[in-house]
């Protein structure tokens, strides 16, 4: 495989280091690879059985809030109202069976965890109901009142050590999920208190009572708005329909479901051949985030290079370090405002760890558990593998960029077969035989401009079959007197350079164009051959760099032509995103859209990382490496 890197150093301002490749001479067109019977058996039975069960959460938080709410309001004398009476119904039938019956649905849909918490607070307020009854004889029971409320504080400070427990278990959990833990935390810890610290009369300590009242309050509230962001959806909402299910917790329950664990392969050191697989916090996704369970990674010579550079390249990035772009798999826990995506969907997408706008490391794909944001991220149609799919984002967006920012070539957007239109403009996409080319030449084709492309002899057929309608020789010594002769008497869109040495050939044949826009996205930058590994040999490459680098910029500024480096991670600051997305989704969907490059597997789980890495800074397959983690 040969391969053409890329490297721009902006080390001044908010300039960044990034580093690319585009695959030349890449292999023939994707097959759609049809997911195994038995696989696909069984993911529609596991979707069959969880769509006979509701999701339980906001039924067993409401009852909890309602009973919290009276309770506060007694403790807080509101009114005048000491006697807690009438909390006794809503403990029993709302707060206490209400939580009970949540807590077995959950043990239906196989979560424990949540099953565990529901049943005990279910059984809370049934046990605190019947504490009140007088026919029960639990109050006459004591020789005195304050007799009475010291072993009310200790059943109550039993809670309280149980809900202190949770709270550990949820550390990592939202920020609305943790406060409602912190809160009834202080909660029973102020009302056990109150009832172990009584006053002279015996009644507990009414200081402590009106504490526990507050943040019962506040438990309440926060307990009703978790409820109504897990209903507040635009099947059964009003406001879900006005606000596209503005969520801001990741559902109702989300707090409950702890049982997630997560591993990342991490690069421990600057140019460290070593790949350490340990375990790692599980990442929480944030307002229009997904947290994508990874099925497949694909490895990018972006990934292999930054191992070889160390702090040379991407100096930001601090060690131990979760390397990786391109990643597929299912979505675990959709983050608030999320529309377009619920748990279970399939998915491929960009992470962003390694960019400096990133969450590092939560948005690495080298791990188990992946932050990708909503915009960034596609579903796989059934019938693509997620192997398959995971060759996709950094091409497709590193295109996507060329193509339709604003300060790149502004095309026009694409648009599935049936509501194409012809612009009578046309577009050269020189280098159609890497990844990043045949993705262009899809995009443009989509996008209604007539494409004339470059790739070796051997691709002609297959760059054709994507919608190219002439394809040259690359090292053909004519191809710029070629290019420009089918160029004729058309009015040509810009120019997508990819691979060494085509920004200087493609401003060339711009510049003597005359109906031309003078336009050149620069996806490839002229480098020397082979990254340096050491300070040392950074001194000669460097220096070839920059005069390569220099020598191209004066041949764009002499030439009247305009041309930019393309990062295809910029796809994050742009407002045109969800309009790429769109189109991929329902292309692929359709059969419209062709994967860009062949896989090659290599091993299964986190730990065949490194020999993967090991294949691409080689150089030793033409296919792209993926790594499964199913």
């Amino acid at each position: 495989m040969s391969s053409a890197r890329t490297e721009v150093d902006r080390s001044s301002g908010d300039k960044e280091t990034a580093f690319w490749s585009a695959q030349e001479d890449g292999p023939e067109k994707t097959s759609y690879a049809v997911a195994t019977a038995q696989q696909e058996a069984a993911r529609q039975k596991d979707m069959e059985f969880r769509q006979k069960f509701g999701d339980a959460g906001p039924l067993g938080l409401s009852g909890f809030a309602f009973a919290t709410f009276l309770t506060a309001l007694v403790n807080l004398n509101v009114h005048g109202v000491t006697i807690p009476n009438i909390v006794i119904g809503p403990a029993l039938a709302y707060g206490g069976l209400a939580q009970l019956l949540s807590g077995m649905w959950d043990i239906a849909n196989g979560n424990t965890v949540s099953a565990t918490i529901a049943c005990s607070y279910g059984c809370f307020w049934i046990s605190f109901a019947i504490s009140m009854i007088p026919s029960f004889n639990v109050r006459d029971a004591y020789p005195s009142l304050a007799d009475y409320n010291h072993a009310n504080g200790l059943f109550l400070m039993g809670f309280f050590i149980f809900s202190v427990a949770i709270t550990l278990c949820s550390m990592k959990s939202n920020v609305f999920s943790l406060t409602l833990c912190l809160l009834v935390n202080c909660t029973w810890l102020f009302l056990g208190v109150a009832n172990l610290w009584t006053e002279e009369s015996g009644a507990p300590s009414n200081v402590l009572l009106k504490c526990g009242g507050v943040t019962g309050l506040l438990v309440s509230f926060t307990a009703w708005y978790l409820m109504y962001e897990g209903l507040a959806n635009r099947q059964n909402s009003t406001r879900g329909k006005a606000l596209a299910t503005s969520r801001i917790v990741l559902r109702s329950a989300s707090f409950f479901r702890m049982e997630l664990s997560n591993k990342a392969a991490y690069l421990v050191s600057p140019n460290s051949p070593l790949i350490e697989v340990k375990p790692t916090p599980v990442p929480q996704p944030g307002p229009n985030e997904l947290l994508i369970r990874a099925e497949a990674v694909a490895i990018n010579p972006v990934d292999a290079v930054k191992q070889s550079m160390g702090n040379m390249m991407f100096e930001w990035l601090t060690y131990p370090l979760i390397l990786g772009y391109d990643i597929a798999g299912q979505v675990a826990k959709a983050g608030a405002d999320v529309t377009q995506f619920k748990e279970g969907d399939r998915v491929v997408g960009l992470a962003a760890g390694m960019d400096k706008r990133g969450r590092r490391p939560d948005e690495g794909a080298f791990q188990e558990l992946v932050v990708i944001r909503e915009h960034l991220a596609i579903k796989i149609p059934t019938g693509i593998k997620s192997a398959d799919a995971s060759v996709l984002p950094l091409t497709v967006v590193t295109a996507a960029c060329a193509l339709f920012q604003k300060d790149q070539l502004a095309l026009r957007m694409p648009q599935i077969k049936a509501h194409q239109k012809p612009t009578g403009e046309t577009v050269l996409i020189w280098g159609a035989g890497t990844s990043v080319g045949k993705n262009a030449v899809q995009l443009a084709v989509a996008a209604g401009y007539d494409v004339i492309a470059t790739a070796s002899p051997k691709n002609w057929d297959h760059v054709r079959g994507l919608g190219a309608s002439v394809v040259f020789d690359y090292r053909s010594p004519s191809v710029i007197d070629d290019i420009l002769t089918s160029l004729k008497d058309k009015k040509c869109a810009g120019a997508v350079a990819i691979g060494q040495g085509s920004l200087a050939k493609c401003v060339d044949i711009i510049k003597m164009n005359p109906s031309a826009t003078k336009n050149v996205a620069q996806v490839t930058l002229d480098m020397p051959a082979s990254p340096p590994t050491s300070k040392l040999s950074m001194v000669p490459f460097v220096a070839k760099y920059l005069w390569l680098s220099s020598t191209n910029r004066l041949k764009v500024m002499s030439s009247g032509v305009r041309s930019k480096f393309v990062f295809g991670t910029d796809i994050m600051e742009w407002d045109v995103e969800g309009k790429i997305a769109l189109y991929l989704s329902e292309a692929l969907e359709l059969g419209e859209y062709d994967l860009p490059s062949e896989i090659r597997v290599i091993g299964s789980g986190l730990e065949s990382i490194s020999e993967a890495l090991h294949e691409v800074r080689n150089e030793t397959s033409r296919k792209k490496i993926v790594v499964v983690l199913e």
